[in-house]
């Protein structure tokens, strides 16, 4: 059994989800965590030195049921090379944990990982936000490097 109750709404799970950051994980709102236009909770961690930027968004499946989705650009796609870009992407797939997924939005890489909210408990929401978050941090070097892929800052 999770954290939410059956039968809540995104709106209510979003809410819910945002006390939690707060006073469960002791994240600071404005600081670590805030809200985008679109109402979904933005992430912007500072551990180490090391930037983590990432969103989770709160939608209803076709089922009814609530899914998060955590969500952590990458890099953008470069313009040179991008067979090898996309096998690479492919095999990185590949490697990542199941739940995690690797996915293309646009001209951006993102990695993520989507799980219906029923199931979610408080640890499991944390592991898999820092999950996400540190997993593409850690990538960014590499595809900039090799393929000369563009930062998602630039």
């Amino acid at each position: 059994m999770g954290f939410f109750s059956e039968g809540m709404s995104v709106k209510e799970i979003r809410e819910a989800t945002w006390q939690l950051l707060h006073e469960e994980l002791e994240w600071e709102a404005g600081e670590d965590f805030g809200l985008d236009e679109d109402d979904n909770i933005t992430i912007m961690r500072n551990d180490d030195g090391d930037k983590y930027i990432g969103r989770l968004q709160f939608y209803e499946s076709d089922d009814g049921d609530v899914v998060v989705n955590v969500l952590s650009p990458v890099v953008k796609i470069p313009v040179e090379n991008p067979v090898g870009f996309y096998r690479r992407l492919l095999e990185w797939n590949l490697e990542l944990p199941p739940q995690l997924r690797v996915g293309v939005n646009d001209d951006t890489v993102v990695l993520e990982c989507e799980i219906l909210s029923e199931h979610l408990v408080v640890q499991e929401l944390n592991y898999i936000i820092t999950t996400v978050l540190a997993q593409a941090t850690s990538s960014r070097p590499t595809f900039i490097r090799e393929f000369g892929a563009r930062s998602i800052e630039e």
